[in-house]
Formats: C-alpha cells, structure tokens, sequence
C-alpha cells in the first residue's frame, strides 16, 4: 500500500520515493524505473536483480530479463486507478446535481425516488447527451454512472439501515425476558412422563416388543435426564451404549469418595456418572438416577 501510494505521488505530483536511493544517480532526472509486480520504485542497474526474489511475482511468471526495463515503463505509463475514476465520475455527478437542485448537498442526499429524474438528467449532462441526434459524445460513460449509483445504494444502506435493524435486532435479543415454566408445570411434566415410563416398561416385560413401545420408553429416558441435568439435547442424544457401560476405575471412585460426606456417599451410590462428547468434542458428564438406570437397561 505504501508503494502504491508512493507511485501516485509520482504520477501527480512528479515525486520519487525509490526503495533504494543511490547516491550516484542525479536527483534532477528521473532514473527510476516501476516494478510490475510490488510497484516499487528501483534504478536500472537494481531492477534487475529485484525482479528475481521479487515476493509478489507469481510461480508462472518468467523469470527476469532485459525486457523487464521495457515492461516496466509500459506499465506505468498505462496504470489507471478505478477508485480515483470513480470518484471523479461521482463528483462531476454531484457538481451538476447541485445546480440543478439546490437542496443537495451531498451525494447521498440524491438517493431519494424524487431525484430520479435529476440525476438521469446529470447523467445525460455528464454523458453529453445530443437530444436532436439522440446520441452521446461519451457513451462509455453512461452505464459507468449506473454502476456507481449501485454501488453507492448498497454503501447508504449498509450505513441507514443495515446497522440499526442489526443493533435492533441485538437489543432484543438480550431485552427479551426468559420465560421459564412454573414449578407446578415442571412437577406435572415430570408426573406425566413417569406414568408413560412406567407403563411402557411393564408392556415391554410382559413381552409386547413393539417400535412404539421401544421408542416411547427411549423418548423417557431422554427427557428425564434432559430435566435432571439441564444439558442440550444435543450432549445427551448422542451418547453411545459402549460410553455408558464403561466403568471407570475404582482408585479415582475410592479417591473421590473420601472427600464425600456420609449422605454425599448414599445418594452418589443411586447415580450414575458418565461422560460422553459434546458440542465441539468437549466432555460433558452427565448423571442417571437409578430409576433411568432400570429404564436403559431393559
């Protein structure tokens, strides 16, 4: 970017900013040749060997010649800038805009459905359109005008729209108030769902070994220990028959259980701890109470 800057201050203003100044070569006269690749400016007798170990050069571009003097020269001479164009093209628009109007100050103030017509009107004056003939001396010129009108639609409504319906949008997300259930409603579910557990169990030891009965008593198991644990759903479905039937060593169980009190001691005896892979292959213990031990077990 600095050397590109740097080649704009020459093509403008006739200054020269080499990469390596040589004391030898008189400042007056303009010795330094373009790199077509890095746009830095070298003399003559280094050009050469920069376009050797030149980092921009691409693997398919030959290797340096004497014609890379040539190509140099020929590339400067023939650099064009599209931003510095286009923002050419859009003030002349903004010049012409403000005489016909005098209410627009800026180029965005024109981008209103009522100013259709004067910027149609610019873009003809612009253009030098010949209403007799009906003809434009830059015809070229004409669809550049609608490109950049696009281009700077699409900047304004990044600017007015895009970014306040997204901050909206953010303040609702962390305005919106949790709704939780009610003690009564998670009492209830939790009523309803043992009742169908314990039915569907009874069905499946009797022998009725149907998918629904299968599927209802999998369901259950779910989501109790969904309810239990508070997990995603994604952290418990997911969990494999070899992952929960793994048991872990004794000496981490007699280590843990030291540190437990008498009552810690009993109720970790009636749950299970396993751990299975969650969301981004992060371990997520989960606990299964003795009643969805018997559940998963049949």
């Amino acid at each position: 970017m600095r050397k590109q800057g740097y080649l704009y201050m020459r093509a403008e203003n006739n200054i020269e900013n080499p990469v390596r100044r040589s004391k030898k070569i008189d400042n007056s006269v303009r010795k330094y040749f373009v790199c077509t690749y890095s746009l830095g400016q070298y003399s003559k007798k280094f050009l050469y060997k920069h376009v050797e170990i030149c980092k921009q050069r691409p693997a398919t571009a030959e290797r340096a010649s004497r014609n890379c003097l040539a190509r140099s020269q020929t590339f400067f001479t023939t650099l064009k800038s599209k931003n510095q164009s286009k923002i050419r093209e859009m003030a002349r628009m903004l010049i012409i805009l403000k005489d016909i109007n005098s209410s627009v100050h800026m180029i965005f103030d024109a981008m209103k459905p009522g100013m259709f017509q004067d910027i149609i009107t610019a873009t003809k004056v612009i253009s030098g359109y010949d209403s007799i003939n009906k003809s434009y001396k830059s015809p070229s010129l004409a669809p550049h005008m609608g490109t950049n009108l696009k281009l700077l639609c699409d900047i304004a409504l990044k600017i007015v729209i895009e970014n306040i319906a997204l901050k909206v949008i953010k303040e609702k997300q962390w305005q919106k108030p949790n709704l939780l259930p009610s003690a009564e409603d998670i009492e209830n579910f939790r009523t309803y769902v043992n009742d169908l557990a314990n039915s569907t169990y009874i069905e499946l030891r009797q022998g009725k070994w149907t998918l629904m009965n299968y599927r209802t008593l999998t369901e259950c198991v779910l989501a109790f220990t969904v309810m239990f644990n508070r997990k995603r759903i994604g952290d418990v479905q997911y969990l494999k028959i070899e992952t929960y039937t793994k048991n872990e060593s004794t000496s981490i169980q007699e280590a843990f259980g030291e540190s437990l009190t008498l009552v810690e001691k009993i109720i970790s005896k009636k749950f299970k701890r396993v751990v299975t892979e969650g969301k981004g292959s992060k371990p997520v213990p989960i606990l299964l109470s003795s009643l969805n031990q018997k559940f998963i077990r049949e």
